[in-house]
């Protein structure tokens, strides 16, 4: 099954990937969680785009695109009168909250993933990259058993 862009998509996620489409290296990006379901079962919506870095790609490389990618991400929230946050925890390596007075309204969030299933495929986003049906049902059921 090929990933279609939902009908119903966060009008901040479209803008967001638009904007990492524009950077020759988002191809580095693998779209997972329940954004990339939402890709094959339109059923939920979801504030947030959860994505992966591919494997094998290095620390420092990670570092480097990721300053790239919240230029381009900062430079469309500022287009959207809104600012960004960053965090970081253990497990990922960076989430940006679009804030607007206080209040979140969308998040980009990206980390290293320990076991992939499938190849991914390429995305509605080229050249970014999202991971397939039968990966992200696997996670979802991983996620529910622990």
């Amino acid at each position: 099954m090929q990933p279609i862009i939902p009908k119903n998509l966060n009008p901040l996620a479209l803008g967001v990937l638009n904007a990492l489409t524009q950077h020759s290296e988002s191809n580095s990006i693998i779209l997972g969680g329940y954004f990339a379901l939402k890709h094959y079962l339109d059923y939920r919506d979801t504030k947030d785009i959860d994505a992966w870095w591919v494997q094998g790609l290095w620390e420092p490389d990670q570092k480097r695109l990721f300053n790239d990618f919240k230029k381009l991400i900062e430079d469309f929230a500022y287009s959207q009168n809104m600012e960004i946050r960053e965090r970081k925890t253990r497990n990922m390596q960076s989430m940006l909250k679009y804030m607007q007075t206080a209040k979140q309204f969308f998040s980009f969030q990206i980390a290293n993933r320990e076991i992939q299933l499938c190849e991914p495929l390429t995305s509605p986003y080229p050249p970014i990259l999202i991971e397939t049906l039968e990966s992200s049902l696997a996670s979802r059921i991983t996620t529910f058993i622990y």
